[in-house]
């Protein structure tokens, strides 16, 4: 399945390697131009957990012997998560550099030949700016989960149900932002997302 499905925000819709050679699960990625990146993600994947990810950043187009930045192999799952943790979730890679990295070119390298599938799929590949507020949330902050299962009752009194996968969902406000940083980071994000735009969220980098 081709990477341009990378592109549609559908989760559902994945690109998938034609197999899990390693040379199979490396991918180039081109910003257009040199930005300055904050965050690297791979919001859902199907890797397991000995999987590893390696992020490089070159000025050359195709060439990454001598990159800009390189993360080095990370663990492709989160620290400490098991299989049972994770049940039922989207397992996402994520990897904030200490500083922001500005580099036009990058690429995804995953060493996952074990995967019992034989291939890799992945939905949605992050490489973006990231807003880091200089106050933290305010006392109240909540992690829910949302669910849209319809509960159906019958004439006989049964209950059926339309199981739908539940979402995780965060609730938390910013207070006490400067003028700049509130016009610059949170006001503009607004503004080019409305409520309909996608950004990448991360509670604890």
């Amino acid at each position: 399945l081709p990477l341009t499905n990378l592109f549609d925000r559908r989760l559902a819709k994945v690109a998938r390697s034609t197999n899990a050679l390693a040379t199979s699960t490396t991918f180039d990625v081109d910003l257009g131009s040199a930005r300055a990146v904050g965050l690297l993600a791979l919001p859902k994947h199907t890797l397991t957990s000995g999987a590893t990810v390696q992020w490089r950043a070159s000025s050359v187009e195709g060439v990454f012997t001598s990159p800009i930045y390189d993360s080095g192999a990370l663990a492709a799952w989160p620290a400490g998560a098991t299989v049972e943790d994770l049940d039922g979730l989207n397992v996402s890679h994520v990897h904030v550099p200490t500083t922001a990295q500005t580099a036009r070119y990058w690429r995804c390298s995953i060493v996952n030949t074990a995967n019992p599938a034989g291939y890799v799929d992945l939905a949605r590949v992050i490489i973006a700016g990231a807003w880091r507020p200089s106050t933290g949330m305010t006392l109240g902050a909540k992690l829910a989960l949302e669910s849209e299962t319809e509960r159906i009752v019958s004439d006989g009194g049964a209950s059926f149900y339309r199981q739908k996968p539940a979402r995780r969902s965060w609730d938390f406000t910013v207070s006490m932002l400067a003028t700049t940083e509130s016009m610059a980071s949170a006001f503009k994000m607004s503004r080019q997302l409305g409520s309909y735009g996608q950004f990448f969220f991360v509670f604890d980098t």
